[in-house]
């Protein structure tokens, strides 16, 4: 984990080890969103850059998928387990923000 300098977040189309390299939006692919919120709730994580590498454009009511993408991590970082405490809590100081290319 010291080695770690980047998150790259995407959800995939294909299964691990099927060889396609093909991003999908967060949550909706085989990944999971499960998996995301382990690494957005996890305090060892919370100084690591994250890029958000999901498919662009927006949505078909007109929302761009960043929004929803970003939305849906902060939702999983905000998330509680069933007992009301964060399995891990991350610090608000660092938001998640989409940083363009």
């Amino acid at each position: 984990l010291s080695r770690l300098r980047v998150w790259h977040l995407n959800d995939s189309k294909g299964a691990l080890g099927s060889h396609v390299d093909r991003h999908t939006h967060i949550g909706d692919g085989q990944v999971g969103k499960e998996a995301f919120a382990v690494i957005v709730q996890d305090d060892r994580f919370e100084r690591v850059p994250k890029i958000l590498e999901t498919p662009k454009g927006q949505t078909p009511k007109g929302t761009p998928w960043d929004r929803v993408n970003l939305r849906r991590l902060r939702r999983l970082q905000q998330a509680r387990s069933a007992s009301g405490k964060r399995r891990l809590a991350p610090s608000p100081r660092e938001p998640l923000r989409a940083v363009s290319r």
